[in-house]
């Protein structure tokens, strides 16, 4: 069921640019002046768990009687009362009003309207009251759903002035530098893409909600954030407490809890958590982030597998895309992707695949076919990010690339290899070559990562060309229980991940396997989960003899598991990862409110900031 008025033919893209009748406006250029949120419900597949459910009323409990996005030719003659931002200004006379649900224009008529109109700078807010009017048909906008009316105004109530000397001015064509959107967020956030990007999170928690508890029977349960050091997992933000020595963490995830709410008896559980972990900022990081966390009792890998399988079917919020999503999804062992792909996230947008040169060679190689012959495309890889991978990588041995080209391409590589490539009669002339030579998991390892630079690129500029996007979905799992760092055993995922056998993890741990395994789009890992242990024993015999921590300190953990602990399960996602793909943005700091900069730090307040002297001596900081 869906709900929305409907102005015009106007629906969300997935460049969050606008569709009207055939032409494209994307948010490169100027955007159109009405986004109704009508229209937000209606061309987003929303799903109605009831058809008694009312329409939804924007304006209630409002002072204004409609708002922008409403305004149409339906309403010719009507007085109204707006409220909203001067998005542009033209000679005192012409207004374009702008708020959360669309945009209109607003004529002055009257001197006195227009004097005091010319004394708003833009981004002031103001109240108007006055009759909805047709526009003339020389002055009709064609490229606003309601650019065939205006308000004749008759009332202006300057509300809130903006200063003249703005950071910024909100608008989806200009570009900003993002700190200096950061540093004023509450502008930033006016951006109707912003706007858009909100409101599509808050639907699609929404209905992950609804799917979860009204179809399933998961009970939504909020769990402490203040906790203890946690063993064997990501580095934690600690918080001092009035009590010397005594500390706070804050949880970097639900896990211990989710598990104890299982052991309590409540069989399935969800949170959309709050998760922090101190371990510095990427484009997909934050100090602070969101996660759908889930706990099932009785369950097995395949099960959870094929809950979040239908979660993301029943939920994915955009029609075209949604089309796409088939379940069961692929799935692909841990050690199969390493071999294939050089990396445990594949990006299964491309075929491209990863290959020993020959059982004599300690040579692999990766073609990329004339079919992807994008040659700027991967001039562009070599120039700009070869070198950058090769220092993060480290890679010691020798790396070829090229063209294929019986003429050309002997003097790039031994002649031996030569032979053994000119005997692959399936190479094409335009094919595009790397090879590297030296440690198996060096190599794998490099062209994994230039892989997916390439596949990433070249799916970039196929959309650029205007043609659909792709979505690769694919389970990982059967990931080694512990990685080898230094010669010291590290959980690979945690340290309550169940192994697929017990005997292996007694007679050699470094080569147990776990119940584990990872959801990865487009080589983007999402979300993560595991058959939980649910042994005090097991559980007791890897934190002291594998992980070398001390159990003492999860006694309490312990004691719930020897206190008839049933078999387990969960999953988490990392929902601005996912919705970041969805909408296609560039960073996760675009999909949420108030993020943290790529270094961590909160440029619009400041912190973290210093402490005065009387809070240290408060918390025996001194």
């Amino acid at each position: 069921m869906f709900r929305g008025k409907g102005i015009v033919d106007l629906r969300i893209t997935r460049h969050l640019g606008f569709h009207k009748s055939k032409s494209l406006i994307n948010l490169t250029n100027p955007p159109p002046s009405s986004l109704s949120i009508d229209h937000l419900n209606h061309h987003y597949c929303w799903r109605a768990f009831s058809t008694k459910t009312p329409p939804i009323d924007y304006n209630r409990f409002s002072r204004r009687t409609k708002n922008c996005g409403e305004i149409s030719n339906r309403l010719i003659g009507e007085t109204v009362q707006l409220f909203g931002w001067i998005e542009f200004q033209r000679y005192g006379r012409f207004v374009l009003l702008r708020d959360a649900y669309g945009k209109v224009q607003i004529f002055f008529p009257s001197k006195d309207l227009q004097t005091r109109c010319k004394n708003c700078h833009l981004e002031s807010v103001i109240r108007i009251k006055g009759v909805v009017c047709k526009r003339p048909d020389k002055d009709i906008n064609e490229e606003m759903p309601n650019g065939d009316v205006e308000i004749l105004a008759e009332e202006l109530d300057v509300l809130g002035e903006a200063k003249p000397n703005m950071p910024f001015l909100p608008r989806d064509f200009q570009t900003v530098e993002e700190n200096t959107r950061l540093e004023s967020r509450y502008i930033d956030l006016r951006r109707s893409r912003m706007l858009e990007t909100l409101r599509l999170r808050s639907k699609f928690i929404q209905l992950i909600r609804n799917d979860l508890a009204d179809r399933y029977g998961f009970v939504e349960i909020e769990t402490p954030t203040l906790f203890k050091d946690t063993p064997g997992g990501a580095q934690e933000f600690t918080v001092p407490t009035r009590f010397k020595d005594q500390y706070y963490s804050l949880v970097q995830s639900p896990q211990q809890f989710k598990q104890l709410l299982m052991v309590g008896g409540l069989d399935r559980y969800f949170q959309i958590a709050r998760c922090y972990r101190d371990e510095g900022t990427k484009s997909d990081r934050q100090p602070e982030f969101t996660q759908l966390d889930l706990e099932i009792s009785f369950t097995t890998m395949d099960m959870i597998m094929e809950l979040i399988e239908t979660l993301l079917q029943n939920c994915w919020p955009l029609i075209e895309e949604k089309l796409l999503i088939s379940v069961p999804f692929q799935r692909i062992k841990f050690a199969d992707s390493i071999e294939k792909y050089g990396i445990d996230k594949p990006d299964l947008r491309s075929s491209i695949v990863i290959e020993k040169l020959s059982d004599l060679h300690d040579s692999w190689w990766m073609i990329i076919p004339q079919d992807y012959d994008e040659s700027f495309v991967i001039k562009k890889i070599i120039q700009e990010d070869l070198n950058q991978l090769l220092y993060q990588s480290d890679f010691k041995g020798s790396l070829s690339h090229f063209k294929f080209s019986a003429l050309t391409f002997q003097n790039h590589i031994d002649s031996n290899l030569v032979n053994l490539i000119e005997s692959k009669n399936y190479l094409k002339s335009n094919d595009f070559i790397w090879i590297a030579s030296g440690d198996k998991s060096d190599c794998l390892e490099i062209l994994g990562q230039i892989r997916a630079k390439c596949v990433d690129s070249i799916e970039n500029d196929r959309l650029s060309r205007g043609h659909s996007r792709k979505l690769s979905f694919v389970w990982i799992y059967d990931f080694p229980l512990f990685t080898n760092e230094d010669g010291i055993l590290k959980s690979t995922h945690h340290p309550f991940t169940a192994p697929t056998d017990l005997n292996q993890l007694y007679q050699d741990p470094s080569k147990a396997l776990g119940q584990s395994f990872d959801l990865v789009i487009n080589g983007r890992e999402i979300g993560g989960g595991s058959i939980r242990i649910s042994s005090a024993e097991v559980q007791k015999f890897i934190l002291d003899d594998i992980l070398r921590c001390d159990s003492r300190s999860m006694e309490y953990f312990l004691e719930a598991l020897k206190s008839g602990c049933p078999p387990h399960g969960g999953f988490a996602i990392g929902l601005d990862r996912l919705i970041a793909l969805i909408c296609q943005a560039n960073s996760i700091r675009d999909v949420i409110a108030f993020p943290k900069s790529a270094n961590g730090k909160d440029l619009m307040s400041g912190s973290p900031c210093p402490i005065n002297l009387k809070t240290k001596q408060f918390y025996n900081l001194l």
